[in-house]
């Protein structure tokens, strides 16, 4: 009865994570955008920034698809020396 009882604890506790875990990654973004050194941020070369980006696509298409997007363009495209703009 007690394993059933975290189990229910453990399972609510990851579909709120999953249902305003939304709200909490772009909290974490923001927070990143308003406290990192200046020289890490001015590092992106494309428009929009990452971090900016991660917020759109995290709105728009929820934490899953948007983190996989924003994993994508962080390991992928952010490292280059070229400026372009690379809409969501």
């Amino acid at each position: 009865n007690r394993i059933n009882k975290y189990l229910y604890y453990i399972f609510s506790v990851l579909l709120l994570f999953i249902i305003d875990g939304r709200l909490f990654a772009i909290v974490l973004i923001k927070l990143y955008q308003h406290y990192a050194p200046e020289r890490i941020r001015r590092r992106c070369l494309l428009k929009p920034t990452c971090s900016e980006f991660a917020i759109i696509v995290i709105k728009k298409y929820g934490l899953l698809i948007g983190g996989i997007k924003t994993w994508i363009r962080l390991n992928y495209k952010c490292r280059g020396n070229v400026y372009y703009i690379d809409e969501p």
